[in-house]
């Protein structure tokens, strides 16, 4: 991946969100580093929460958390800035945001985003030319709007001096992919096990996988087939007759097979 900090030192990480921003997808990015610290029995990492305006900023969920305002938050010593973002990011893209964000783009700080923080990012101008992720959910309208991101469907993607996260779960181990890059695969090892993760995956891994289901394939193959086929042709859609053909089965037993 290839991270870089700005100095030595504590590594330091502000978390900027916005209204409706994911509780669960910030917290899990946040703790792998909360527990590297206790482990170790010292500060490696440290972490501000900060907003627009600074105050309580309202989760999706309902949850609040305190933050600073963007105006009173100095970059000197910033290592990365992740924006943590959900609902209508594009409704949280002001001038002073942006301002911001390109502020810390010349003062060298490494840029992330969580769930839909690519968005902000984007708005902002500071994708272009770059690789990104971002929640599968708005893939589609990313692409639209942002032609010069090229975007994967990747849990994670580290492009030079910018981190995507597609949020959720993928959360934390993009966190322990962090740690494992600046501390080494030891404490990223320990800090896993504390906090129960699942075996790491990898950077190619996707958002959904063709193999399996979450809880197992309860689907049968022939409709998770005529599923992919239509996804991959949201703008032009298929006949029926031939995402039939492709699936490999008759109208006839798809229908049925979609009714069951």
């Amino acid at each position: 991946m290839g991270l870089k900090r700005k100095g030595a030192g504590p590594t330091e990480l502000l978390v900027l969100l916005t209204p409706h921003f994911n509780l669960a997808a910030t917290m899990s990015f946040v703790d792998p580093f909360r527990v590297a610290n206790y482990l170790e029995g010292m500060g490696l990492f440290r972490w501000r929460f900060v907003s627009e305006t600074g105050g309580a900023v309202r989760a999706s969920n309902g949850a609040s958390i305190a933050t600073g305002a963007v105006a009173d938050v100095g970059l000197d010593g910033v290592d990365f800035l992740l924006v943590s973002s959900s609902w209508e990011p594009e409704a949280h893209v002001s001038n002073v945001m942006k301002s911001f964000l390109r502020e810390a783009v010349k003062q060298q700080v490494s840029l992330g985003g969580l769930d839909t923080g690519a968005f902000v990012l984007a708005h902002a101008g500071l994708l272009d030319g770059y690789r990104a992720t971002l929640h599968y959910e708005h893939i589609d309208a990313f692409r639209e709007l942002f032609p010069r991101t090229e975007i994967s469907e990747a849990l994670w993607v580290f492009d030079r001096q910018r981190m995507t996260c597609c949020g959720g779960a993928a959360s934390l181990e993009f966190a322990l992919h962090i740690i494992l890059e600046l501390q080494g695969s030891a404490l990223a090892n320990a800090a896993a096990r504390y906090v129960f993760s699942p075996p790491l995956r990898g950077h190619d891994a996707q958002q959904n996988p063709q193999e399996g289901e979450p809880l197992g394939n309860s689907v049968p193959e022939a409709v998770r087939q005529a599923i992919r086929v239509m996804e991959s042709n949201l703008e032009s859609p298929l006949p029926i007759g031939e995402i039939c053909k492709l699936a490999g089965v008759s109208h006839r037993q798809l229908n049925r097979l979609f009714s069951q």
